[in-house]
């Protein structure tokens, strides 16, 4: 028996199409992104979901609000899921970031203890993503099926922790707007497998998540 637990990027929002860095900053989803989120909805049909946490940021919050309707779930907010701190970069566009010297030395020496100027240290956001996919398996039986909305960085992060990447081969992984990775847990402590990951566009069931 296993627990599947569902990672979910938020959906676009302006400033995706804009390419700027959204961090912390309180933005609502673009007229795509919320057809994105109620296509999102659709590619649960056939799943079984018991638990649903977000990231208390309103384009993640928008996000799950149409699996909320759909499951008639309370969206429960955990501030764990929140996108990173990223400080002084906040709001600029990725070419900005990319063309400042720091950016690649960051980059290039990365450790727990990189961040943005400003941000937010790397294993700091992957221990409060970790502690927030622990205490959701905690809080459901084996079995359960659980969905967590957050954001791109955040989720990159958490998954290259899974995937026993160094701290900042996260910048290899590619997460869409609207995304959908599944992993599937066996012991809460165990590493997960991964099922599927960065799914767009096809039903979930057809990759074998359903119970």
């Amino acid at each position: 028996m296993h627990t599947t637990v569902y990672l979910i990027r938020n959906a676009e929002t302006a400033w995706n199409l804009e390419r700027r860095l959204a961090g912390r900053r309180e933005l609502g989803l673009s007229d795509t992104g919320r057809a994105n989120a109620a296509a999102l909805a659709d590619r649960f049909d056939g799943i079984v979901l018991d638990d649903l946490l977000v990231s208390p940021l309103p384009r993640a919050v928008e996000t799950a609000s149409f699996l909320a309707a759909k499951y008639e779930l309370d969206v429960a907010r955990d501030p764990r899921l929140l996108d990173w701190q990223t400080g002084e970069w906040e709001g600029k566009t990725y070419a900005e970031i990319m063309a400042d010297p720091i950016f690649l030395r960051t980059v290039e020496k990365a450790t727990d203890d990189s961040a943005f100027p400003g941000g937010e240290r790397l294993g700091d956001i992957r221990e409060r993503m970790l502690a927030s996919v622990r205490q959701a398996l905690e809080d459901n039986e084996l079995g359960s099926s659980i969905a967590l909305v957050s954001h791109a960085g955040p989720l990159r992060v958490l998954l290259s922790h899974y995937l026993s990447l160094p701290p900042w081969d996260h910048e290899r992984l590619r997460l869409r707007p609207g995304s959908v990775t599944v992993l599937r847990f066996t012991k809460i402590e165990a590493p997960p497998a991964l099922q599927a990951i960065n799914v767009t566009s096809r039903v979930l069931d057809s990759v074998g998540t359903a119970r």
